[in-house]
């Protein structure tokens, strides 16, 4: 049977259909194919018999998935080649060679892509979430899980998001991160609302909500929701979810030291394990009975326990050495056989042209010498063109090999150029330590569209008082993140250099700075930026602020009050004024926002449209129940699933303070 070690991935095996067919079933399919004349029908009955037939076999399933393969790429059908490669992947990774199922997988995404197939594409980021997940790789298991969320939500399909949101509250909780695995647990509960009657889906929302509360040592609550989880799975006969419970009720007895209620649940779980259950879920019981024995002092059941660990062990350990095996084998039988026919293939070309050869001889004895004379002389005329033609080409090839090269090598001088422009940009940005101990409760979600980036944040701290603002330059990529040096030291400047502390003097002084910096004799470069430039005192909570088009917002009590900026930018402009300088007190809760324009100008969403300002600002104001690490995680998140497969448009920076 198919190993599997997350509850998760079981998910999201449930969630992709994935189903076993009856033997008889499979025995009938198996019968008709030799039947079958249609050259694309008895591909979709070898790739139904490879999926059915590998939930009991290993090797069958990849012979009859390579079988499908061969055919279906003589035949050009790209679906059912897909199929193929997603069924191999699938075997290779319950047989634990994860390389092999994710190069399979990625075959499949990749075909998935070409043909549009939207509900492909989200099946193959999930089925490479398992793979990582199998390698407890939780980190690139999360990456995957959220583009088949993306995928799944631009589907409007309900039932899978749910899903997902299950192995993205488990996954996330895998990696120790309890806000965000407890954000997708409450998304699922939300839509969960929306689908009624699904029993399956209800007890597992009771199983995931016992795991949260017994994160959190709310033992009772812990207990009151497996009971509400293990009654639905009574109802399903789910042996294998039944086995789950019990193992819970285990963990948490063993959280409260209550060691023979503990060893009661799980002897429970043995008596569950049944052909779906996992072998190393039955080893991990194992293992806790024998810790659990020998804290209450009986040794020689912990012992008994523990050998039957360490067997489950060595067992789980052989079978992957053996389907390793089988794999190889496998692959070489399959190999060997595709050549086998190519060899045939080229063997009958062979004949054909022996065959055609001898006629031609015939004729030509029996026409005459002077045919003959004539043949070889076509032939040799020929021969020498062929071979002029084949020295042009040679000489072509070494042409154009050159030129690959040089492009090579200008190309790697260019990213090893931009990537140097990159550690200077880094280097004019604040280091995260800093900003986190000036600002405890802050967010800077900082996003440039190519490798460096014209938009900067930029801070100062003097005593009480601490200078800060978020900035967008004239372009993006290198000439952006040019000017963004620019300007960046231009801030520096009239802060240490000339003693600026007001923000619309500084930004009077800035554009002074830039303006001199982009003239020349023989050009007037009109680059500069655009900027939202603060200063707070910790004391009283006292903020001036100046903007050049950029404005800052505050959000107090869930609403948003905005301080506009002067109507012009820094940098050359023609009807230039002294900048406005604002004075703003602050309350105690109260949330800034400073950023640039890149988030707001997002095309995405399902017509393809601007996110748009009016929408940024009620995204800002419902996230303000939490906290900044969860506000920054769901900016992140909702760019992310906006923008979708739309090429991100411009630089984003957004800078948030709670004070």
């Amino acid at each position: 049977m198919k190993r599997i070690t997350l509850l998760l991935i079981l998910f999201i095996y449930s969630l992709l259909g994935f189903t076993q067919g009856t033997k008889a079933y499979i025995d009938s399919l198996i019968n008709i194919l030799p039947t079958i004349k249609s050259d694309s029908h008895k591909v979709e009955v070898l790739n139904s018999i490879a999926w059915d037939i590998s939930y009991e076999d290993f090797q069958k399933g990849i012979d009859y998935s390579y079988k499908a393969l061969i055919l279906a790429k003589k035949i050009n059908y790209e679906p059912q080649i897909s199929r193929a490669y997603n069924c191999l992947g699938t075997i290779y990774a319950d047989m634990g060679l994860h390389e092999d199922a994710i190069k399979f997988h990625l075959l499949a995404l990749e075909l998935n892509k070409k043909n549009n197939s939207p509900n492909g594409v989200a099946s193959s980021y999930a089925n490479i979430s398992i793979v990582y997940a199998n390698m407890e790789n939780f980190e690139i298991a999360k990456n995957y899980l959220i583009l088949a969320r993306n995928q799944f939500d631009s589907l409007k399909s309900i039932m899978n998001r749910i899903k997902i949101d299950y192995a993205l509250f488990t996954t996330y909780s895998h990696l120790n991160m309890p806000d965000s695995a407890n954000y997708y647990l409450e998304e699922a509960f939300e839509s969960a609302d929306k689908v009624k009657g699904n029993t399956y889906m209800e007890a597992t929302l009771y199983y995931h909500l016992s795991e949260r509360e017994l994160n959190k040592e709310n033992y009772s609550d812990a207990i009151l929701y497996l009971m509400k989880s293990e009654k639905l799975y009574e109802e399903l006969l789910s042996s294998y979810d039944l086995f789950s419970v019990n193992h819970r009720y285990a963990e948490i007895y063993i959280k409260q030291e209550k060691y023979p209620q503990a060893i009661s649940y799980l002897n429970k779980a043995l008596d569950k394990y049944g052909a779906n259950s996992t072998l190393s879920g039955k080893g991990d019981v194992y293992n806790r009975l024998s810790q659990c024995y020998s804290t209450i002092g009986e040794y020689q059941k912990a012992f008994d326990a523990q050998a039957q660990y360490m067997a489950i062990k060595d067992s789980i350990r052989n079978e992957k050495n053996q389907n390793r095996l089988i794999a190889m084998e496998n692959k070489f039988k399959n190999e060997k056989s595709q050549l086998e026919l190519e060899n045939l293939k080229n063997l009958n070309q062979l004949q054909s042209a022996e065959i055609q050869k001898q006629n031609t001889q015939k004729i030509a004895l029996g026409i005459g010498l002077l045919l003959m004379l004539a043949l070889v002389f076509f032939i040799f005329r020929g021969y020498n063109q062929k071979k002029r033609a084949n020295e042009l080409i040679t000489v072509q090839k070494q042409e154009v090999e050159k030129q690959k090269v040089i492009v090579e090598e200008k190309n790697k001088e260019i990213l090893d150029s931009i990537a140097y422009a990159k550690r200077l940009q880094d280097a004019i940005l604040p280091p995260s330590e800093v900003i986190k101990s000036t600002f405890n409760n802050s967010l800077i979600f900082y996003k440039p569209k190519d490798i460096v980036a014209g938009d900067f944040y930029w801070m100062q701290k003097a005593k009480d008082e601490v200078l800060f603002a978020v900035a967008d330059c004239t372009g993006h990529g290198v000439p952006g993140a040019m000017v963004s040096i620019v300007c960046s030291n231009a801030l520096n400047r009239t802060v240490k250099e000339f003693n600026i502390t007001q923000p619309a003097q500084i930004l009077d002084k800035v554009s002074e700075l830039v303006e001199e910096n982009f003239s020349t004799n023989e050009s007037n470069v009109q680059d500069g930026m655009d900027i939202s430039l603060c200063k707070l005192n910790f004391q009283t909570l006292s903020l001036e602020y100046a903007g050049a088009q950029n404005p800052v917002w505050i959000i107090r009590n869930n609403e948003l009050l905005e301080y506009k900026a002067d109507k012009q930018p820094i940098g050359k402009y023609t009807d230039r004024r002294p900048f406005t300088n604002h004075t703003i007190q602050l309350e105690k809760n109260d949330t800034l926002f400073l950023f640039s324009d890149g988030y707001a100008d997002q095309f995405g969403g399902d017509n393809g449209k601007k996110l748009k300002t009016s929408n940024l600002k009620k995204i800002l104001c419902s996230i303000q129940e939490v906290d900044m690490e969860k506000q920054l995680e769901f900016i992140k998140m909702n760019f992310e699933r906006w923008k979708g497969d739309i090429e991100q448009v411009d630089d984003v920076c957004i800078m948030g303070i709670k004070v």
